[in-house]
């Protein structure tokens, strides 16, 4: 920028100095274009020099705010990668406590419903070494028979499905009579064991009765049996629990 100026300063010389070389007036002239235009290239050196030095100044600011800003986001990062693997050891933390509470917790309903299932299996095998007089096992017995007179009663659906029935109700009814004895010498125990066993199938086998007593025609042909049997089933189930 300063060869430039001086270029321009000596063309301005040298055309005042064309136009007043011979006279005063025209050095006199040309000495203060000079000195005019020295000034105006010192005063362009100085502004060119600050401009320079504050464009350094400005770059340095710049760097300055870039270390700043790369240290500000390295240290978040940082921070935020602590934060995530803290986050991530706690999550597994709760994980893993909730899978051992689960796998306790599915052990212990194991075990329990394991031991329910043993008493269960213990309760009906005392039930049945209860129930068994003179080699016979009454609460089998009885519940055959029921199932039989369940299975007659659901076909059912007319007179002559009825009269055709009745052989299998009546042998039901047989089957009753000749384990009544049997069933008096049940212990108290026994027969409360006994009435527990009856409590599941007679709501059934009551409902079905009525259903057939009510039907035209059927009830003549299975009440009297149907009453015989009901008689004592009703007797057996009625024990003190």
């Amino acid at each position: 920028m300063r060869w430039l100026v001086t270029i321009v300063v000596i063309a301005i010389i040298a055309f005042l100095g064309y136009r007043y070389f011979y006279t005063d007036e025209g050095q006199q002239v040309a000495e203060q274009v000079e000195q005019t235009a020295e000034e105006a290239a010192q005063a362009v050196e100085d502004t060119a020099e600050e401009a320079t030095e504050a464009v350094e100044g400005a770059t340095d600011e710049a760097a300055d705010t870039a270390d700043d800003a790369a240290q500000s986001t390295e240290q978040t990062a940082e921070e935020a990668a602590e934060s995530t693997e803290q986050t991530a050891e706690e999550a597994t933390g709760a994980v893993e406590g909730a899978a051992d509470e689960t796998a306790e917790s599915t052990e212990q309903a194991a075990e329990e419903a394991t031991d329910s299932a043993e008493q269960m299996a213990q309760s009906a095998e005392d039930a049945t070494a209860a129930l068994t007089v003179g080699g016979v096992n009454l609460g089998e017995e009885i519940g055959t028979t029921v199932s039989d007179a369940t299975s007659a009663l659901e076909g059912i659906t007319d007179k002559a499905s009825a009269e055709a029935a009745l052989p299998s109700l009546q042998a039901a009814e047989t089957k009753l009579d000749e384990l009544s004895a049997d069933v008096e010498k049940l212990p108290q125990q026994a027969k409360e064991a006994l009435a527990s066993l009856l409590d599941d199938s007679l709501p059934e086998l009551k409902d079905l009765v009525s259903k057939v007593e009510g039907m035209e025609g059927v009830g003549e042909v299975v009440k009297p049996t149907l009453d015989s049997i009901m008689a004592k089933l009703d007797a057996w189930g009625k024990q003190p629990a």
